[in-house]
């Protein structure tokens, strides 16, 4: 089921909030990953790509952190894309931009 128009607005707020400090033990976040792909809600994905963007400026992400990072921000973009009747690159698009300016350098 494709989300709404007002959860990606709360998932856009969501990538706006302050960043929380991810664990520092590689266990602890994977579990946190799976746990959030797991949920399939687009509010729980904006900010674990949030999280991890962050964490991305602040250190080298491991290999499943990467993969994580580019999973999640395709599975948002295609739905927003499809959400808004966009194109999914136009989506990613406007994702990155949004990562950009809202995730403080740390």
């Amino acid at each position: 089921m494709v989300a709404s128009e007002k959860r990606f607005e709360q998932a856009l707020a969501e990538i706006k909030e302050e960043p929380e400090t991810m664990a520092k033990d590689f266990r602890t976040r994977r579990a946190k990953i799976v746990e959030v792909i797991s949920t399939n809600s687009v509010v729980a994905f904006a900010a674990l790509i949030r999280d991890l963007y962050y964490r991305r400026k602040q250190k080298n992400l491991n290999q499943n952190e990467k993969h994580a990072l580019e999973l999640l921000k395709t599975r948002f973009a295609r739905e927003w894309a499809i959400a808004n009747g966009i194109e999914e690159e136009v989506a990613l698009s406007r994702l990155e931009k949004t990562l950009a300016v809202s995730v403080p350098n740390p």
